[in-house]
């Protein structure tokens, strides 16, 4: 909760998945056995979340597994990037091309390979 506090204090329009996906990294609400057991299907049928989707404010967020999604997405861009990327994801989160020299379609991309 403390990390969501956080973001939302330096961008308060820092979008949901942005929020929720740290606050779950960071307090390992999750285990890798539970995400990869509740989202496997998600994954198998090609049916994971755009960035945009994620960004849901309704209940759909929990029935598209967003929590999982949003939790595998910061575990990617710090594996993948780092930490500071995910810092500057939180300042400026329309910013592929200058964060990670690519566009969001093609980041969105990279994060479907990484999880299969």
């Amino acid at each position: 909760m403390f990390a969501m506090w956080l973001i939302s204090d330096i961008n308060p329009a820092a979008p949901k998945w942005i929020r929720q996906g740290i606050g779950g990294y960071e307090a390992k609400q999750m285990s890798q056995d539970f995400i990869k057991g509740s989202t496997e299907d998600n994954i198998r049928n090609q049916s994971i979340p755009s960035f945009d989707e994620l960004n849901n404010d309704t209940w759909d967020f929990e029935t598209m597994k967003g929590f999982q999604f949003s939790y595998m997405m910061v575990e990617f861009v710090v594996e993948r990037y780092g930490v500071e990327a995910l810092n500057k994801l939180i300042r400026n989160p329309q910013d592929f091309e200058g964060i990670f020299q690519c566009s969001e379609t093609e980041l969105h991309e990279q994060w479907v390979k990484y999880i299969k």
